[in-house]
């Protein structure tokens, strides 16, 4: 018998989890300042090469690589999939933070949690009732908030912000079936492993040499992003989801932060409106999901 993913044995710690949550968007939040800082330099996808490299220095330490190794050889497609669709994602999402406000960008990311329950109806066969269409339906009139089709045009980087959520929701469901078998911290590094000769591939066709001045920032896009996928892993597995998504709205308020403070940006009501919508769709759905799966578990 395959003996049961340490993750899954771990004690259950709210308080923890919150902890681990509320350090997640801070370091999210010090991702977003690093990324619009090299996005003045540098394309998209070599910054997420900067990320990818940094983090897989930092979670070696983390991880045995006989771990990842055995990992990777038994879900190459599994951390193909999940390492690719990140990858893309970050890329999507940095081109919209270089043009999109950083509350607008990051309230259209809330929409992560309903394309992920959506594609795992489609892909994994879970079952679509009443309560799911109604997040999807909230979570679509959350975008169209933030967005206002009419009100002003909606601009490709906008969308490309909605579409590195539906992404990162591919990646989600990649790791859903990765993490039945192995630990968060050997997910995170593999796919970081997995991220790098992508990263590599995108870059050739615009590569801008480093420069020196810039290695701080380098190394902040990569620690931060690090510190924040670990925050999360770790959140995770020591509470439910629905225990700690709601810490997770704290990102549109460091985002907002982040913007006014460093670059003149002012979220309007708007996007405040918007994002609320989208969250309470995206943390109704997951409150009932956890509901569920505990009451169909055995007694």
């Amino acid at each position: 018998m395959r003996p049961e993913p340490a993750a899954v044995r771990m004690s259950t710690d709210p308080v923890r989890a919150i902890l681990w949550m509320t350090l997640c968007t801070l370091s999210f939040a010090g991702t977003l300042v690093a990324t619009r800082v090299l996005l003045e330099t540098y394309p998209p996808a070599e910054i997420m090469l900067f990320r990818a490299v940094v983090g897989v220095v930092l979670l070696a330490p983390l991880v045995r690589l006989g771990a990842s190794r055995a990992a990777l050889r038994r879900s190459p497609g599994g951390y193909l999939a999940a390492g690719g669709f990140t990858g893309l994602g970050v890329i999507t999402f940095y081109w919209a933070v270089a043009s999109v406000p950083l509350a607008d960008a990051t309230a259209l990311n809330f929409n992560i949690p309903i394309f992920t329950m959506l594609f795992a109806a489609i892909w994994l066969g879970e079952r679509v009732d009443a309560a799911r269409i109604a997040a999807l339906v909230g979570g679509f009139a959350g975008v169209l908030i933030v967005l206002r089709p009419g009100a002003a045009a909606i601009s490709l980087p906008a969308i490309s912000a909605v579409a590195s959520a539906a992404i990162f929701a591919f990646a989600n469901i990649a790791m859903k079936r990765l993490g039945r078998d192995d630990r968060p911290e050997v997910i995170a590094f593999t796919m970081h492993v997995v991220m790098v000769p992508m990263a590599v591939v995108a870059t050739l066709a615009d590569w801008v040499t480093p420069r020196p001045a810039d290695l701080g920032w380098v190394i902040a896009v990569g620690a931060f992003g690090a510190l924040s996928y670990v925050g999360l892993t770790r959140a995770f597995a020591l509470a439910e989801a629905s225990a700690v998504i709601p810490i997770d709205f704290l990102r549109l308020v460091w985002a907002s932060l982040v913007g006014m403070a460093f670059f003149g940006e002012r979220p309007d009501i708007w996007t405040w409106v918007g994002a609320v919508v989208i969250f309470v769709s995206a943390y109704g759905a997951i409150r009932r999901e956890a509901r569920m799966r505990r009451e169909s578990a055995p007694r």
